[in-house]
């Protein structure tokens, strides 16, 4: 992946994450986060070595914003 491919990912999601908390109160956005690190959590760290996506069909991207949460595209 490329490096203005990769920008291009973390500006869209520091974007959504902007638009859910315009959306949203903060605790909406509070729990869809939980639920998304919950999910997470039952996935092997994508960005550990050795990660071998095909393993997992439900990912086909992975993204690191700059808030530090994985996101699982």
């Amino acid at each position: 992946m490329s490096e203005a491919h990769l920008n291009r990912k973390l500006n869209e999601i520091d974007r959504l994450e902007k638009e859910l908390k315009q959306l949203g109160s903060a605790q909406k956005v509070s729990a869809i986060c939980s639920s998304l690190i919950l999910y997470t959590e039952n996935i092997k760290d994508p960005l550990s070595p050795g990660y071998d996506s095909s393993k997992n069909p439900w990912v086909k991207e992975v993204v690191k914003p700059k808030s530090g949460m994985c996101i699982l595209i």
